[in-house]
């Protein structure tokens, strides 16, 4: 598969975030830098003061006026790569391995979407752990607006530090509003 339009290795976005839940719903300025597709830089002017947090790679760090803070992955789960379905879509088309296969239709809030199933190898265990049930990593689903071939849901499994029980759980991102920028087209999630 080829692209008349090659997809940037590098961003740079600035804007508002707003969450939909929690004490503090207002939205509050935000930047992003992320070079590569694991390497990233949020910047949030928060009500509390300005937060950054950087990741690089499986480490992860917030940094605030008052305290550095090292994170675990399920703490930075909806700021990597996720956050930019285009960028994913991308990684899996230039992997040799990766496995997708075509689920089917579904209809999802009234709307027919197209579910594929997409399965990164390198990034499962072998064998998978059944005490921690980390059978799912590496394991994404992801469902595309038919009429306009662009990406409307994505459910991934983010790890938690939960050595007990669980190992992953799963997160979904829901997409609409893509602008073109330049040439790719990112969502507002």
């Amino acid at each position: 598969m080829g692209s008349a339009v090659a997809i940037p290795n590098s961003l740079i976005a600035s804007g508002t975030l707003a969450h939909v839940t929690g004490d503090n719903p207002a939205p509050y300025p935000v930047r992003l830098y992320m070079q590569e597709t694991n390497k990233f830089r949020w910047e949030e002017d928060l009500p509390e003061g300005p937060v950054a947090t950087v990741i690089n790679g499986e480490k992860a760090q917030s940094q605030s006026v008052s305290a550095t803070d090292s994170l675990a992955p399920w703490q930075v789960g909806g700021k990597r790569l996720e956050n930019f379905p285009m960028f994913l879509l991308a990684r899996w088309l230039n992997a040799n391995s990766t496995q997708a296969t075509f689920v089917g239709q579904e209809t999802i809030d009234g709307q027919m979407r197209n579910h594929i199933s997409v399965v990164e190898p390198w990034q499962q265990r072998r064998p998978p752990d059944p005490w921690r049930r980390d059978g799912n990593r590496g394991h994404y689903e992801i469902w595309i607006d038919p009429v306009s071939s662009l990406p409307a849901r994505l459910r991934y499994y983010q790890d938690t530090d939960d050595a007990q029980l669980f190992s992953l759980v799963p997160m979904e991102m829901l997409y609409s509003d893509f602008h073109n920028i330049g040439a790719p087209y990112f969502p507002s999630l």
